[in-house]
């Protein structure tokens, strides 16, 4: 399967990047921390690749626990990523991608995670996989998108 490419940035558009995904497809993120850090709905596109930066700006990383980090624009305070250490997951923000209409066509919501944190007023639709915090960070939903440990 080819990979596609994507161009980001962050809001004030000091930090660029580049990064490749499997697929366009996105994630709702409920998990508190999440909400916490984007305001409601955290909404990702995953890769196993970290975003290649482009430029002499570079991401802040806050480091959330030993096994998550995340990046943001140490000028605007734009959300980049959310990396899963240990899963060798980057879940790149939505809101941080210049899609073009191609590929903005193809985006697909694949999955609703951290359901149990979910605000009663907010209501996704449609077919896709809503998992529990507790079974996604077991589920092997996004296991082709890890990078192999070369440990």
């Amino acid at each position: 399967m080819p990979m596609l490419e994507c161009k980001g940035s962050c809001l004030c558009g000091k930090i660029k990047f580049n990064i490749l995904f499997p697929a366009l497809d996105v994630i709702a993120c409920h998990g508190n921390a999440c909400q916490k850090w984007s305001g409601g709905i955290a909404l990702y596109i995953a890769s196993a690749d970290e975003p290649d930066f482009c430029g002499e700006s570079k991401p802040a990383i806050f480091t959330y626990s030993h096994t998550e980090r995340r990046a943001f624009c140490p000028a605007c305070g734009g959300s980049l990523y959310y990396h899963i250490v240990d899963k060798k997951r980057f879940l790149i923000s939505y809101p941080s991608l210049l899609l073009s209409k191609n590929q903005a066509s193809q985006l697909l919501l694949a999955a609703e995670v951290y359901i149990e944190n979910k605000p009663p007023f907010c209501g996704l639709t449609g077919q896709y996989t809503r998992l529990t915090g507790q079974d996604f960070l077991e589920t092997k939903l996004m296991s082709t998108w890890e990078k192999p440990d070369n440990t």
